[in-house]
């Protein structure tokens, strides 16, 4: 069995750590932008992301139940969402 053409990690955003936002900036801007970086660093479109995942701690600190409200926030449209442990 093999993932070939099935599963890739194609792309990331990494922000400087800071111990608070900058002024006026939310945590859910801070994702945007990450997630804005990660699709700028693939290569890609918003329309060609098709699902979002992420880590249950992440979603536990940004106050939302679904990584579906995260791409509604990106305004993207997605066919899967899950968190994952580590």
């Amino acid at each position: 069995m093999t993932l070939r053409g099935k599963a890739a990690i194609v792309g990331i955003g990494e922000l400087k750590p800071t111990k608070k936002p900058p002024p006026g900036v939310t945590a859910w801007g801070l994702m945007a932008e990450a997630a804005r970086l990660a699709i700028e660093d693939a290569g890609l479109t918003r329309e060609d992301i098709d699902g979002i995942i992420l880590e249950p701690s992440m979603a536990d600190r940004m106050s939302f139940t679904a990584p579906t409200q995260l791409a509604e926030y990106l305004g993207i449209t997605v066919s899967y969402g899950a968190t994952v442990g580590k």
